[in-house]
């Protein structure tokens, strides 16, 4: 599968610490391009009211990013990697982000969020020739570590912390 993918694996199981100065460096790196833009680090709850009014073009921008990472892949001849690599991470990551309490929608809202960058993260990491070239690897990392980079709202980047 990969260095890369390997890497972000096993991240997943074992994840790295992150400082305040990391965190906002990694958050305004987003798989859209690079965000100028101040960061607000905000709970579970206020992340997930946030994640319903991310900017629209922004989040466009990243799900066509998505769909042309793995259109690249299974193109280059190379969907059963990308579905094997898929499952790998998938398999890790419902068990390390499934919430604790069943009925906190925050969390559960906070989980999808962080799966689908995440999966998007594999598809890019597999489709991009150097990963210091990857649009998605900050966010990758930020999702590994233990945050949700919800995206920009409101002329800010906001970041939850996942407890």
């Amino acid at each position: 599968m990969g260095r890369v993918i390997a890497d972000l694996l096993e991240a997943v199981g074992r994840p790295p610490a992150l400082d305040a100065g990391d965190v906002a460096r990694l958050a305004r790196s987003t798989p859209a391009g690079q965000l100028d833009v101040p960061v607000t680090v905000v709970d579970l709850k206020a992340g997930a009211d946030a994640a319903a009014g991310v900017d629209r073009p922004w989040l466009a921008d990243v799900d066509r990013r998505r769909d042309e990472a793995r259109r690249a892949v299974v193109d280059a001849g190379r969907g059963a990697e990308l579905e094997a690599a898929l499952a790998a991470a998938m398999t890790l990551a419902v068990e390390r982000f499934d919430p604790v309490d069943d009925t906190d929608v925050a969390a559960h809202v906070a989980s999808g969020g962080r799966l689908w960058l995440l999966t998007g993260a594999v598809a890019s990491a597999l489709a991009t020739p150097a990963p210091d070239h990857d649009p998605f690897a900050a966010w990758a990392h930020l999702v590994v570590a233990g945050w949700w980079p919800v995206g920009p709202v409101g002329g800010t980047l906001v970041v939850a912390r996942i407890p």
